[in-house]
């Protein structure tokens, strides 16, 4: 896939509140675009919050979920990186608004 065409979709993906009920690869990917924003975009996510959503839906014996969002968490760091400026902006505001949405910032 295109470079550009692939930073230009994960620029835009955010969890849905339908994506929560969703598999357990589709919350790692989202979920890793969220926390990929946390220190490029000035940050500061509540890790409570975090696990507290974890517990909440992703299921106790799903092996395969940390190292999907690890590896979604990374390509989104990286994604973030190429970025324009207007780009970031742009994300971090959505990142920013997601995030509070879960309760990830007070």
């Amino acid at each position: 896939m295109n470079m550009r065409i692939a930073i230009a979709l994960t620029a835009f993906v955010t969890i849905p509140s339908g994506a929560v009920a969703g598999d357990s690869d589709d919350l790692a990917e989202r979920l890793g675009q969220v926390l990929a924003a946390e220190e490029p975009c000035s940050l500061t996510f509540d890790t409570a919050a975090i696990q507290a959503f974890i517990e909440k839906h992703v299921k106790a014996d799903d092996m395969d979920f940390a190292g999907r969002l690890d590896t979604e968490t990374k390509v989104g760091i990286m994604s973030i990186g190429s970025m324009t400026t207007s780009s970031k902006v742009a994300y971090c505001t959505q990142e920013s608004r997601v995030a509070k949405s879960f309760g990830f910032i007070k």
